[in-house]
């Protein structure tokens, strides 16, 4: 630990940093190392991982670095332990409580948080500026987003209060979430613009959702966003990654996000006859990754020559192209997308 302060003490112009802690680490020497981190101004990018310290020396960290905007938690836990309140500990700490720690930090990743949400409660409560906020665990589900977790109330009631500015959401390999739970957090969220959820893991078969007359087997989170509130009318990105069996997105699920600028949901299928109505139910696109389906006879010619062929000797060969064509004829339709930025994936059965 003493060479690594030295070593930061000699770089003090550092910009983005990344630290990684010994996991039975011994507080006062972590504690060290964070005052040293403290006094570097120009940091901007700050990445820790395994680091065991009091609270009072993380509300230090967030009042003496001002020009941080980032800041990426991962497997670390804050809090007093019996050995912490001993006044022996307390006078080889220099650091000393804060009333109240003021941070600019617009973007928080916190990453298998041993201590629940008490971290993304403390750092929250001092982030007035926060804008974009990504929840991720990989190994156990320590954060509980369900409908039984009394923290995830407090944590909803305290980022509606605390941070007006929050309108990016990301759930990247998060375990223990249910509906009733993502529902509630999204309620945090006055004006969500962006969001985003990454899921290594298979989630079943999806339950219907029933827009009119008309049922879709859809990403289950896609259904809670659909069904909340004010979020049709702000969300501009949404991205959606699961393995897994193939899920639907009708024109109608579509339509309740006319704002949609950046689509990406490679795993879920639009069919191709729904394209005309596409481009009208997202008039905004400027990326799209998805998959379009239709029978083997849209595939296009350069993908398949040999049907291309067979339907010719049918004396069918306009049935090849013709929704293939359709499809080209919507996406030139829609006038913000930007054609290097399209990707699809063709889908026959």
């Amino acid at each position: 630990m003493e060479l690594t302060k030295r070593i930061l003490q000699q770089n003090g112009g550092l910009q983005t940093l990344a630290l990684q802690f010994e996991h039975s680490g011994n507080y006062l020497k972590n504690a060290g190392v964070i005052e040293t981190v403290a006094t570097l101004q120009n940091l901007c990018s700050l990445s820790l991982t395994n680091l065991r310290i009091p609270t009072t020396v993380f509300d230090f960290l967030l009042e003496n670095t001002p020009s941080l905007k980032c800041l990426a938690l991962d497997s670390c836990w804050t809090a007093w332990d019996i050995r912490m309140k001993s006044p022996e500990f307390q006078n080889q700490l220099r650091i000393r409580p804060t009333d109240r720690p003021y941070s600019n930090i617009t973007i928080f990743r916190l990453a298998s948080p041993s201590d629940d949400f008490d971290s993304l409660l403390r750092i929250t409560r001092y982030t007035p500026k926060l804008e974009s906020l990504i929840l991720s665990d990989r190994e156990q589900p320590f954060l509980r987003i369900h409908s039984q977790s009394p923290m995830l109330e407090m944590f909803c009631q305290l980022i509606r209060e605390h941070c007006p500015r929050l309108h990016q959401l990301t759930l990247d390999q998060l375990q223990a979430v249910d509906c009733e739970g993502f529902e509630k957090l999204l309620s945090a969220f006055s004006g969500l613009t962006s969001f985003t959820v990454v899921s290594h893991a298979p989630s079943g078969r999806p339950p219907m959702l029933r827009l009119g007359p008309t049922k879709f087997h859809v990403d289950w989170r896609l259904q809670v966003l659909a069904k909340t509130a004010g979020i049709g009318e702000t969300l501009e990105t949404l991205r959606i990654e699961h393995p897994g069996a193939m899920l639907s997105i009708g024109v109608e699920v579509l339509k309740l996000f006319p704002q949609l600028r950046h689509l990406y949901m490679p795993n879920s299928s639009l069919h191709a006859k729904q394209c005309l109505e596409f481009k009208w139910a997202c008039t905004q696109l400027e990326t799209i990754s998805l998959t379009f389906t239709g029978k083997q006879g849209w595939i296009p010619p350069d993908r398949d020559k040999e049907t291309v062929k067979n339907k010719d000797e049918d004396n069918q060969s306009g049935t090849c192209t013709q929704l293939y064509e359709k499809l080209q004829a919507c996406l030139a339709g829609l006038r913000h997308l930007r054609r290097n930025d399209v990707q699809y994936t063709y889908y026959g059965y």
